[in-house]
């Protein structure tokens, strides 16, 4: 989106969210007002710190492009530069100073531009607080997920912007509204005192787990075996013979493969940048070859599919112990294992589907080391020809339990070689580059 358009939505909500409604009462005040103020804002404050955040916040404050426990890389910075941003705002309404959009980066002025600017509002444009220096991620970020961040937070936590408002408005009274350079200086001065306060309000916002204590998100993994909660979206088939289970494959199969850059920054679908990029990516990687070799398991074993990978809550062994047939165990074993896995909290169906989607184009390996692995033990001599719960233990626990861990060894020490060699390529194509730019301008200079 060009940076000028960005710009003009975003003003667009702010506007729209309140930020430069009627920015200064100019109705007459009790003489105790100062107390009443100072009342009102600790009473928000409190409030602030006592709202719950759900899952669905989180998401949201996302666009819901990240599920909830991987939307929280993202939210955790938000919720700390959002509401500082948000007060700037409201210093700039107080002020009178037209709306900006402050994460933008500017060089620090020097004394002679600040002495030399030509008006209060372009002293304050040169000295507004900032915070850290932003990077190009952090650009991106706010690009992105700010204006969504600001309309979550002024629905779910309007008490923010409030409190800035009514401080600034009180500190601007005592100053006569007489607006010069020491004015702007003492209103930022009273903007770091209140936003280190409304900082630490934010701070202590309620997460997931304190909000089902709380009762404002209800738990869903909550009475987990009762019809409403738990469907099996499973169909039992046949078993294969144990005869029948011989390894089509039985070479050793290779993760020597260096990951192709562009491919592998598509799997986050341009929702990330920089070193986001990999991080989610990895994690996603490390899910998806889990549920390939979940998968590969229920074929050895005859188990229909499909299966949602991302939903359902993780049962109980007083579960187990309630079940009735075997492949009701079966399958609340599988959930069990499933579940503890797999990031069902982190990602959405698709983007885990997309994961092991580009496993199985690029590293084939995968499927086949799970495969041989639960082939082998099924076809073992001394294997119980009827799965029972013993059998059923065995291949979740310690079968797929040791290839698992093997499997993540591979993918570690891939992810390894594969940041080698994507670095050596880039060094390569950059060399290249500037090879051809220098036969070129020696090509023109003999020319």
């Amino acid at each position: 989106m060009p940076t000028k358009l960005f710009v003009c939505l975003f003003i667009s909500i702010l506007l729209n969210s309140g930020a430069f409604a009627s920015s200064i009462s100019t109705t007459a005040t009790p003489k105790n007002f100062d107390n009443e103020t100072a009342l009102f804002i600790n009473a928000t404050l409190t409030k602030i710190s006592n709202t719950c955040v759900s899952s669905r916040d989180h998401e949201e404050m996302t666009g819901n492009t990240l599920k909830h426990k991987m939307a929280r890389m993202l939210t955790r910075f938000l919720l700390r530069k959002v509401p500082e941003i948000i007060g700037l705002y409201e210093l700039r309404s107080a002020l009178g100073f037209a709306p900006s959009v402050p994460w933008t980066h500017r060089e620090e002025p020097s004394d002679e531009e600040i002495e030399a600017a030509p008006t209060i509002e372009a002293y304050y444009n040169l000295i507004e607080p900032f915070g850290s220096v932003y990077t190009s991620e952090d650009t991106f970020l706010f690009d992105t997920y700010f204006p969504t961040a600001v309309v979550l937070l002024d629905k779910r936590v309007p008490g923010i912007r409030v409190v800035y408002r009514k401080y600034f408005e009180e500190k601007l009274r005592s100053l006569q509204r007489k607006i010069d350079r020491a004015g702007v200086d003492f209103m930022i001065k009273q903007y770091d005192d209140i936003n280190s306060r409304v900082s630490l309000a934010t701070m202590n916002l309620k997460y997931r787990s304190a909000c089902y204590e709380i009762g404002v998100e209800e738990n869903p993994c909550t009475d987990l075996m009762s019809a409403r909660l738990f469907i099996f979206l499973f169909t039992v088939t046949h078993l294969y013979p144990v005869s029948a289970l011989t390894s089509s494959n039985s070479t050793t199969p290779s993760f020597d493969i260096c990951l192709p850059r562009r491919e592998f920054d598509l799997l986050s679908n341009d929702i990330l940048a920089g070193s986001f990029i990999d991080f989610y990516n990895w994690k996603l990687l490390d899910s998806a070859h889990r549920a390939i070799g979940i998968r590969e398991l229920r074929e050895v074993l005859g188990f229909d599919f499909p299966v949602e990978w991302t939903n359902g809550c993780r049962p109980t062994r007083d579960d187990l112990h309630a079940t009735s047939t075997i492949e009701e165990y079966y399958e609340l074993s599988e959930a069990r294992k499933r579940i503890s896995a797999i990031k069902t909290d982190s990602f959405f169906e698709k983007q885990l589907l997309s994961g092991i989607e580009f496993l199985d184009n690029w590293v084939p390996a995968v499927r086949t080391m799970y495969r041989q692995k639960f082939e082998k033990f099924r076809g073992r001599p001394e294997a119980k020809l009827v799965l029972d719960r013993e059998e059923i233990g065995d291949m979740l626990d310690d079968e797929y339990g040791d290839i698992e861990w093997r499997v993540q060894r591979e993918i570690t020490m891939m992810r390894i070689e594969t940041k080698w060699c994507q670095e050596d390529v880039e060094g390569k194509i950059k060399k290249s580059e500037t090879t051809s730019k220098r036969i070129s301008k020696l090509n023109e200079q003999d020319t």
